[in-house]
């Protein structure tokens, strides 16, 4: 987008468009446990609360960007990504940023391009990130944060994001 002469920024214009972020992995997907690795691992079934919310804020005027750490020299992860967004997003993303391979691996570069007014994100690491480029960052539940790798079963955390008692 070409904003020649508009005399605006990059935050400002973010301010403006009202514009937020979400992690794709363990934010807008729910984490599996690979019964054989006895770990969690990345799933890619969705997490119906979090479209749920896309979808209300995209009804409220809000611009959605996905920020992803995925690397897009990837295919694969790229086309997980894209099919994962048709499927259930259609219509309501603005932007998908694969952040993966670049330098620093993180996403802080594209969240101080983009100044969304919040990001949600499961890494901890990446809501430390969101907070240097002047977003406010959104914790996630992961089953992991418990400290604790248990199976679903077990886990509370998995129970309170999945609402199992």
């Amino acid at each position: 987008m070409y904003l020649g002469g508009c005399g605006m920024n990059w935050y400002k214009m973010a301010k403006a468009n009202n514009i937020i972020s979400f992690d794709f992995d363990a934010t807008l997907t729910i984490p599996e446990w690979d019964q054989e690795e006895e770990m969690w691992i990345e799933g890619n079934k969705p997490n119906f609360d979090r479209i749920k919310q896309v979808k209300r804020l995209t009804d409220m005027g809000y611009e959605i960007h996905i920020i992803t750490s995925r690397d897009p020299k990837m295919p694969s992860h790229v086309k997980e990504v894209y099919d994962f967004v048709y499927k259930y997003l259609k219509g309501y993303i603005k932007g998908v940023h694969f952040t993966g391979g670049t330098k620093d691996g993180s996403k802080l570069y594209t969240l101080q391009q983009l100044q969304p007014e919040r990001h949600y994100d499961d890494s901890q690491e990446d809501i430390n990130d969101t907070e240097k480029a002047g977003v406010k960052g959104i914790k996630i539940l992961h089953p992991v944060d418990e400290g604790k790798n248990l199976p679903p079963k077990d886990n509370p955390v998995w129970k309170l994001i999945n609402n199992r008692n």
